[in-house]
């Protein structure tokens, strides 16, 4: 059950299991979670089937211990990894983000994805601010490509949005180490 994954109203099912991100990293099946709070940053990925764990503890806003922990993985397990290599489709599939940029005032809005999780994206000094419902942690993200945004030096963290109508998206994918978290909907509309 911990590690059963989340299933959508329209049936996809999420990367994210109670609190763990199950994955794939290079081959190799992967449990992980990472946390951040003010400037501190943390990340635990387990490779079960090679009984390998690496913790990453950071006391830098900038620091991004996803990548740190996938750098010592490469090390650890360089020659256990069953690399497939990408067809085209594939490769493009990965950014379903729209061709055209979206302006920062479409993207605004209350997004939700469960009763207590729910993220708060508004204008601030001409940049999107982002509040988390959960713990009132506020933070500006910046366009990477099209319609993507981080954390500016943070590359672990991204927001995707799309499914514009009338002016403004419905739709905010939330990706954490490249893997989909979460799938929220803009509420009011």
């Amino acid at each position: 059950m911990m590690l059963q994954g989340g299933v959508l109203n329209n049936k996809d099912t999420l990367d994210y299991a109670c609190g763990l991100i199950t994955g794939n990293y290079k081959g190799l099946n992967t449990i992980s979670h990472g946390g951040v709070i003010d400037g501190y940053r943390s990340v635990i990925v387990r490779f079960p089937d090679q009984k390998v764990t690496v913790v990453i503890f950071a006391n830098r806003a900038d620091a991004d211990p996803v990548k740190m922990s996938y750098k010592v993985a490469d090390k650890l397990l360089k020659d256990q990894f069953i690399v497939q290599k990408s067809t085209p489709n594939e490769i493009e599939a990965k950014d379903k983000s729209p061709e055209n940029e979206y302006n920062l005032d479409q993207l605004t809005g209350n997004y939700i994805s469960r009763p207590g999780m729910s993220l708060k994206i508004s204008l601030k000094h001409h940049s999107l601010n982002v509040i988390q419902s959960w713990n009132k942690m506020s933070y500006n993200i910046a366009r990477t490509k099209g319609n993507t945004f981080q954390i500016p030096g943070d590359t672990n963290l991204c927001f995707t949005f799309s499914d514009l109508q009338n002016g403004s998206t419905h739709q905010l994918l939330v990706y954490v180490g490249g893997k989909k978290l979460d799938s929220l909907i803009k509420r009011g509309y």
